[in-house]
C-alpha cells in the first residue's frame, strides 16, 4: 500500500464540539471549569480533529524503507558484489592459438604450407581461487553491512524529522493560544484605560507582545515546510505530494540495563560487522599474497598440419606443454604484498576496537539523557504546568479588576507559554533519543527486555 493509500485510509475525527479560543476565553473567566485539564492539551486535541489525515510513525517508516532510493541503491550493489563472488573461484578463460604459415619466400620445392592450432589454459596454484572466493565473500558481507547501516540511518531520520514536525504542531498551537491570551490581555488593557485606571503603555505592551507572536508564528510555518520538504525527499516524493500533520506517539517509561544495550550492539551494529569483514578480507589478501610464492601453471595443446609438396603427402603432429611462472622477486614483490595486506588487516582490527569503545560510549551518554529527560518530563507532570495555569488565572482576575500589576500578568503568560513548549520539547527529546539509542544499538528497542517506571 502506497504512502498516499495509508493516509487516505485513516477514518476522519469528529469535528470540535468548541474551538481553542472558547476554551481559552472559559479558563480566562472561569478557571475552576477547566482545571483539571491543560489549556495547551485542549489546543492539541483541537489540532488532531483539524489535521485529518495524519501521519503515522509506523507507516511513514514502513514507507520511507520501501521507496527510499538510497537503501535501493545499496540493495542493488549487494546484488553485484553476489555475482562478483560467483565468479571469483571460476577458472580464467582458455587461450586459443591458431598461426598459418605461408611463406612466399621460399623456393617451390622447399615451400611447406602449415596450420598450427593451439589451446592454453592457466591454472593457479592450489588453494588460489578458493582464497579469491573467500575475499569475494566478505565485500558481499561488507556490503550488507553497508545496507543496514543505510537502513538505519533512515530509520533513524524518519523520525526525527517525524517528532520534529510534531514539536513544530504543538508550538503553533500554543503559539496560537497565547495569541488569544494576549487578545484578551490588549481588550482588558484597553479597558482599563478607558475607565481611566490603566496606562496606554500597556496597550501598546501587549500589542508589541502579539506582533511577537505573530513573528515567531511565521518561523514556524517555514520550519514546517522545512520539515516537510524533507520528509518528502527520504520518501521521494515530489514536492506537490501532500503530508499530514504527525499523529501523537509515545512510547512507555523504561529504564534500560546498560550492559543489555551495550552486549546488543556488539552483537548487532552494522558497522562492527562491516569492519569485521574488512579485517577478514585483509587477512586472506595476506594469506593469498604467500600462495603468490608458488607458480601458476599453463598447459598447452597443439596440432599442426604441414603440406609437404616436395614428399607429396601431408604431414601432421600434435604437441603438449607445460610452462610457469618463476617467483625470483619474492623480496620485492610478494613479500611485500603479504606484509602490505598484515599492516591492512591490523589497521582495520584497531579501528574496529576504536568503533566498539565508541558505541559503549554513545550508548552510556544517550542512557543518561534519556533518563534526564524522564526526569524533566516528571517535573512538568508533577504539578507544574497545573501551577502555571492557576497562576495565570489568578493574575488576569486582579488585573481586571484593577487589583494587579500588567507587567506580572504578561510575564505571567510568558512563563506558561515556555513551560508548555519546555514539557513538549521534552516529550520530543525524549523520543528522539530513543530513537538514537535504537540506532546505536541497531536492533527495535522493542525486542530488548527494559524495567518499567514505577
Amino acid at each position: 500500500m502506497s504512502f498516499l493509500g495509508f493516509c487516505c485510509s485513516m477514518s476522519l475525527l469528529v469535528p470540535p464540539t468548541s474551538s481553542c479560543s472558547e476554551d481559552i476565553v472559559n479558563f480566562l473567566i472561569n478557571p475552576s471549569m477547566v482545571s483539571a485539564v491543560s489549556i495547551s492539551h485542549l489546543c492539541i486535541q483541537d489540532v488532531r480533529r483539524e489535521s485529518s489525515p495524519l501521519l503515522q510513525l509506523g507507516e511513514l517508516v514502513k514507507e520511507v524503507v520501501k521507496r527510499n532510493p538510497n537503501l535501493q541503491a545499496a540493495q542493488q550493489r549487494i546484488q553485484a558484489a553476489e555475482l562478483a563472488a560467483l565468479r571469483a573461484g571460476v577458472f580464467s578463460d582458455p587461450m586459443v592459438t591458431i598461426m598459418s604459415d605461408q611463406n612466399q619466400f621460399r623456393t617451390p620445392s622447399d615451400f611447406t604450407p602449415m596450420m598450427k592450432y593451439e589451446l592454453a589454459q592457466l591454472i593457479p596454484f592450489p588453494g588460489k581461487l578458493h582464497l579469491k572466493g573467500k575475499i569475494a565473500e566478505q565485500t558481499v558481507a561488507l556490503k550488507r553491512s553497508e545496507e543496514i547501516t543505510t537502513l538505519r540511518e533512515l530509520i533513524l531520520k524518519a523520525k526525527k524529522l517525524y517528532f520534529e514536525l510534531y514539536f513544530n504542531q504543538v508550538a503553533r498551537q500554543i503559539n496560537t493560544k497565547n495569541q488569544e491570551i494576549v487578545l484578551n490581555i490588549i481588550g482588558d488593557s484597553m479597558a482599563l484605560y478607558k475607565a481611566g485606571t490603566g496606562g496606554y503603555e500597556e496597550v501598546l505592551k501587549a500589542q508589541t507582545e502579539k506582533q511577537g507572536l505573530n513573528e515567531q508564528l511565521v518561523m514556524l510555518e517555514a520550519e514546517r515546510e522545512s520539515i516537510k520538504a524533507m520528509l518528502r525527499a527520504i520518501l521521494n516524493q515530489p514536492s506537490t505530494y501532500s503530508l499530514g500533520d504527525a499523529e501523537e506517539h509515545w512510547s512507555s517509561e523504561c529504564y534500560f540495563n546498560y550492559i543489555t544495550l551495550e552486549n546488543a550492539a556488539l552483537d548487532n551494529r552494522s558497522e562492527l560487522q562491516g569492519m569485521q569483514a574488512m579485517v577478514d578480507e585483509q587477512r586472506l589478501m595476506a594469506e593469498l599474497a604467500e600462495r603468490e610464492f608458488f607458480p601458476d601453471v599453463t598447459v598447452s595443446v597443439g596440432y599442426q598440419r604441414m603440406n609437404n609438396r616436395f614428399m607429396g603427402r601431408t604431414d601432421s603432429a600434435w604437441t603438449a606443454s607445460i610452462s610457469f611462472n618463476v617467483p625470483i622477486w619474492i623480496e620485492q614483490r610478494q613479500l611485500r604484498e603479504v606484509h602490505e595486506a598484515e599492516r591492512l588487516a591490523q589497521a582495520n582490527s584497531d579501528a574496529l576496537e576504536g568503533m566498539k569503545a565508541m558505541i559503549k560510549s554513545d550508548i552510556r551518554q544517550l542512557t543518561a539523557k534519556i533518563e534526564s529527560a524522564q526526569e524533566r518530563i516528571a517535573i512538568y507532570e508533577s504539578g507544574l504546568l497545573s501551577k502555571s495555569e492557576e497562576t495565570l488565572a489568578a493574575a488576569t482576575s486582579k488585573y481586571r479588576a484593577d487589583r494587579g500589576n500588567f507587567f506580572i500578568l504578561l510575564d505571567t503568560q510568558r512563563q506558561l507559554k515556555n513551560i508548555e513548549l519546555g514539557y513538549m520539547q521534552a516529550k520530543v527529546e525524549k523520543e528522539i533519543l530513543l530513537a538514537e539509542l535504537e540506532r546505536a544499538v541497531g536492533m527495535n528497542l522493542k525486542e530488548i527486555s527494559c524495567t518499567a517506571a514505577e
